[in-house]
């Protein structure tokens, strides 16, 4: 993995040689308009998932989070 940077540039699926990034825009540009996520009544299309991925990775860069350091997603079913 490479430094973030300004997004999540450089990270790697692990069996893939697709990175997030280019896992997000293709879903964005394929699904647009479409619903990506629902939580109680905020809805997020696929188009707003590069630019939320990103501020999400700065985020945690700014909290001491560097490339090759492990982070848990922990989400309700």
């Amino acid at each position: 993995m490479r430094s973030m940077g300004k997004s999540f540039e450089g990270i790697v699926l692990e069996g893939s040689s697709r990175t997030v990034p280019h896992l997000l825009v293709a879903a964005a540009g394929n699904y647009a308009p479409h619903i990506a996520i629902t939580d109680g009544q905020k809805s997020v299309a696929y188009r707003d998932l590069p630019s939320l991925a990103s501020a999400a990775a700065l985020k945690l860069q700014k909290l001491g989070v560097a490339p090759d350091d492990r982070v848990m997603v922990v989400a309700e079913n």
